[in-house]
């Protein structure tokens, strides 16, 4: 089983799993740290947009985009409150 993950890993991540074991120093905790983001994504409700959604969506990203650069500020917190967590 963990000869499966490792490869999974290594095969998902490349180059970044060599240099995670070296940052890290251990195998298993550089294992842990490249899945952890893999984690994450499983636990999101990740689902196609409606029509509506999308064009909803697309038209606050457009007048967010317009307005960054005038009030950067304000437009990133716009921006950030377009996706719930």
């Amino acid at each position: 089983m963990r000869q499966r993950r490792s490869r999974s890993l290594r095969k998902q991540s490349g180059p970044e799993c060599k240099h995670a074991v070296r940052s890290y120093g251990d195998k298993r905790k550089a294992q842990a740290e490249l899945a952890a983001p893999e984690k994450r994504v499983r636990r999101l409700d990740i689902r196609p947009l409606t029509d509506e959604e999308q064009n909803r969506f697309s038209d606050a990203w457009m007048k967010t985009r317009a307005r960054f650069v005038d009030e950067p500020s304000k437009a990133v917190g716009e921006a950030d409150g377009l996706v719930p967590d």
